[in-house]
């Protein structure tokens, strides 16, 4: 049975339904369309095609097979949580995606909360096409949340898997309690890659940053500083710990501003392949009894005459420079 007309009005006498479409019990039977807005050609004329409004839902949809138990009626998806107990439109399914946004030139998928944000609209043509696209005036635009996996993942191919951009801002901000908050893992590129055009590269702080460098020596492309921790920490089993290299400049650089305080600090042997420039005195770090006295210290020391490592050294000992050095060592800067 079928029936036209202008216009239809329905008002409710049940507290079940108003209208319902049944697809019947045929086993071949298997109709289409239970409502549709028939709109046949490239160029819709209605405006909006539904408008749906509801106390619990605008829109409660399923889609696929539902599990063969449930209750009333089969089980037709997840049991909804405090985000989906009201909703404008609810999709689910068990076997099925609840909700899809597809799009051909735009974006697949946009969630706002709040109104419109204060940033460039529509977004940058870089974004436009997203697949999903999220807009908050003043929280998270996405946020997502995982019990045992990640919260948000990202895969590419062929480019970034995650991004970030901000004008004013963190780009990628990642904060755990008990593991790193950024991590990265790769098998032939670096894990972890910075680069900016007028700071540093990479910056990392140990609870609370140390000292600034004197001489307006801030921007590097690795940057490591702590107030009562080791700045920067390198080791290798196999390999150098710390390799410093320049073709016009400082290989390895190190400066203390006490001068009780020592600028490097070497606990074993030390090779040098080249000269050896100093400017001050070379002063042994195993003293001997003798040379602990403050008026003696200077004489246990070895005053460079000549600016290169050679044999224009003229050495001032006192008159038991022949003695062993004594096997008392300084406090190391470990």
């Amino acid at each position: 049975m079928s029936t036209h007309d202008d216009a239809f009005t329905a008002e409710a006498k049940s507290l079940v339904f108003t209208f319902r479409a049944k697809a019947g019990t045929k086993p071949t039977w298997t109709p289409r369309w239970g409502f549709v807005t028939d709109e046949p050609h490239y160029d819709p004329r209605f405006q909006i095609g539904a408008q749906f409004g509801g106390w619990f839902y605008g829109v409660r949809a399923y889609g696929g097979h539902g599990w063969e138990f449930g209750g009333a009626e089969t089980k037709r998806g997840p049991e909804v949580n405090e985000y989906s107990d009201f909703a404008g439109v609810l999709g689910t399914g068990v076997y099925v995606t609840g909700v899809a946004g597809t799009s051909i030139n735009n974006v697949g998928v946009y969630g706002q909360t709040g109104e419109i944000p204060d940033l460039p609209w529509p977004v940058p043509n870089y974004y436009a096409r997203a697949g999903v696209l999220g807009a908050a005036e003043q929280g998270q635009g996405v946020f997502g949340v995982s019990a045992f996996g990640a919260g948000v993942s990202g895969f590419c191919p062929n480019g970034n898997a995650v991004e970030g951009f901000s004008t004013d801002g963190i780009g990628v901000n990642g904060i755990a309690r008990k593991f790193p908050g950024v991590y990265g893992v790769s098998g032939t590129a670096p894990g972890v890659y910075g680069n900016a055009s007028y700071d540093s590269g990479v910056q990392g702080i140990c609870d609370t940053e140390g000292p600034m460098v004197p001489d307006q020596v801030t921007i590097a492309g690795v940057v490591g500083t702590s107030d009562a921790s080791h700045g920067v920490i390198r080791t290798s089993n196999a390999r150098v710990g710390v390799y410093g290299y320049t073709t016009n400049g400082t290989g390895v650089f190190g400066r203390a501003q006490n001068p009780n305080a020592f600028a490097g600090y070497f606990a074993g042997n030390v090779a040098v392949d080249g000269n050896l420039t100093v400017t001050g005195v070379i002063c042994p770090i195993r003293r001997a009894p003798w040379c602990r006295s403050p008026t003696a210290r200077s004489d246990c020391c070895i005053a460079w005459r000549a600016r290169r490592f050679g044999s224009r050294i003229s050495a001032r000992r006192s008159s038991s420079a022949d003695a062993s050095w004594s096997s008392s060592t300084p406090t190391s800067p470990k």
